[in-house]
């Protein structure tokens, strides 16, 4: 999985499901936190990934906990 796979996976996890799957996001965090521990510092980031998905940049640094997961997933809907 490369990392614009991890914002589009969100991206439909987000959209398509009312409540998204905690379990999915957390094994998505977990495979990008070991294969791009410094993602958020990547100077490519700001060149070539749109900002929608930069905004999903911190969540997959930091794990929210459910209730926030679902938070973030309904403000994401509201403004995509």
């Amino acid at each position: 999985m490369y990392l614009f796979q991890a914002f589009g996976t969100l991206k439909v996890m987000f959209l398509r499901y009312d409540k998204p799957p905690y379990g999915m996001y957390e094994s998505i965090c977990d495979y990008i936190n070991a294969e791009f521990p410094n993602a958020c510092q990547n100077v490519y980031i700001n060149k070539y990934i749109p900002e929608k998905y930069r905004i999903l940049l911190p969540l997959l640094n930091a794990k929210v906990s459910e209730d926030e997961l679902n938070k973030i997933a309904d403000s994401f809907k509201t403004n995509y």
